[in-house]
């Protein structure tokens, strides 16, 4: 978890992936869509989607007009599936997808 740009470019660093997951920590669901969970590929590109999600508000269909603010962050490796990179898996059940 972290709070600020330079905690997240810092944890991209410390994580040693080539692909991570910024997301913003909210109790509301279609951050995806509302641009709040970014997929970056450096611990520079870490830092400006942190900046982002820490100075904007979330707006989605479950926030209403005014949004919810964002104070907290995880940044996580990216993991490789079928449909492309999700964030790291936490160990929980995984969604079973139908095969082609």
């Amino acid at each position: 978890m972290v709070r600020s740009p330079a905690e997240a470019a810092a944890a991209f660093k410390q994580l040693g992936h080539p692909v991570c997951v910024v997301k913003a920590q909210v109790y509301a669901g279609g951050r995806g869509k509302a641009g709040f969970v970014k997929l970056v590929k450096s611990a520079d590109e870490a830092m400006e989607a942190a900046k982002f999600m820490l100075s904007h508000r979330m707006v989605s269909p479950q926030t209403g007009p005014e949004g919810v603010p964002v104070s907290l962050l995880i940044v996580a490796p990216g993991v490789g599936d079928r449909q492309g990179i999700l964030p790291g898996h936490d160990g929980g059940p995984r969604p079973r997808h139908p095969r082609p």
